[in-house]
């Protein structure tokens, strides 16, 4: 049963609302304390009287939001031994329908490990592949199939592209890039989940510590 809340208006009249606490504590997991801390200290409790709905539906999404941050900055990775490192089976890929020139790209170069890359966007990861291919210090590129995860507490994460580079003095670079289709960089209040699995990704890479580099971007820089 949904507890309900009497709120009076300056004209003395009465409403029944939802109980705000019982409410927010079903959509979104916390104690009923935690939450009554959240809404006296937001300074905007007033306007649930007004609009209930969409009060409850705006602080649900910001207190996802919130423990979405917290969760990605809290994680820590911790780098395990080489038997449990992924394996060339994760590379291999099931049988897929794509169109040369519509969906399917053929490398002009003997550099990917796959004789042609299929891609979702015409406007980004086509013109992702085709750099790769063309560029002069890539000598590997692979667009990376999506049983190639990382584990977050938001979900698992899939990487869209792995190269190697080579150096002018020939060092080479393991690179691995998540190309974002609406910008070289994903704005945490529009798109909360991507932003934390993309950093808990950094953690990842960093936790390896054995030269990996990555990176967020839509286009190959070189």
């Amino acid at each position: 049963m949904t507890g309900t809340a009497i709120v009076k208006t300056s004209a003395v009249r009465a409403y029944d609302l939802p109980d705000p606490i019982w409410e927010l504590q079903d959509a979104v997991g916390l104690t009923r304390s935690t939450i009554k801390r959240i809404l006296e200290g937001c300074g905007r409790f007033e306007e649930f009287a007004t609009d209930p709905a969409t009060f409850l539906a705006q602080v649900t999404a910001k207190i996802d939001r919130a423990k979405l941050e917290v969760l990605s900055k809290g994680i820590k990775y911790t780098k395990l031994p080489e038997s449990d490192w992924y394996t060339m089976e994760v590379l291999e890929v099931e049988d897929l329908t794509a169109y040369l020139d519509q969906n399917a790209y053929e490398p002009k170069h003997d550099k990917s490990i796959y004789n042609y890359v299929v891609y979702d966007s015409s406007t980004v990861e086509r013109p992702f592949a085709y750099d790769l291919d063309m560029a002069e210090d890539v000598k590997v590129f692979a667009k990376l199939p999506s049983r190639f995860t990382i584990d977050t507490p938001v979900g698992s994460y899939n990487p869209d592209w792995a190269y190697v580079s080579e150096d002018e003095y020939g060092g080479k670079r393991v690179f691995f890039v998540v190309e974002t289709k609406g910008g070289g960089n994903i704005d945490p209040a529009t798109r909360p989940r991507e932003a934390a699995k993309i950093d808990c990704a950094r953690k990842h890479f960093a936790a390896l510590d054995d030269g990996v580099t990555y990176s967020v971007r839509t286009t190959y820089a070189g």
